[in-house]
């Protein structure tokens, strides 16, 4: 863990794809062992609780996939057990509130959709 600002990646780079888990990994590691050092990793170097996506982005080349947030979203959420601090709660509720209520939309299958998006700006964001 101490290594991870050393690697090439970027303290954030659990939030890609390729480490969807990390963090739940490690706070499992925290209820196994109880030492402070993986709730302050989780929390302080990889910003779990910081955590918040502008899902409004039109930019395409941003990444904004359902199953990576929804990832996330528990990680969040497995923090709030072991912490009870509430505002792990408000991303998940601001993404549950995005893909229900606005502009946001589920896309099963990828490629298509995203070219659609690509093609048209301003059309319906993808959230695939």
């Amino acid at each position: 863990m101490k290594n991870w600002p050393a690697r090439a990646c970027p303290e954030t780079a659990w939030y890609r794809t390729e480490f969807i888990g990390f963090p739940t990994a490690i706070l499992r590691l925290y209820e196994a062992t109880g030492e402070r050092k993986y709730i302050d990793f989780v929390t302080q170097t990889l910003a779990v609780p910081q955590w918040n996506p502008n899902l409004e982005n039109r930019d395409i080349s941003q990444p904004n996939h359902a199953y990576t947030h929804l990832s996330h979203c528990l990680e969040q959420l497995y923090l709030y057990r072991i912490s009870g601090d509430l505002n792990l709660l408000k991303t998940t509720d601001k993404i549950i509130d995005f893909l229900m209520h606005s502009d946001g939309y589920v896309v099963t299958g990828g490629h298509i959709a995203e070219r659609t998006v690509a093609q048209h700006p301003g059309m319906l964001r993808q959230f695939c």
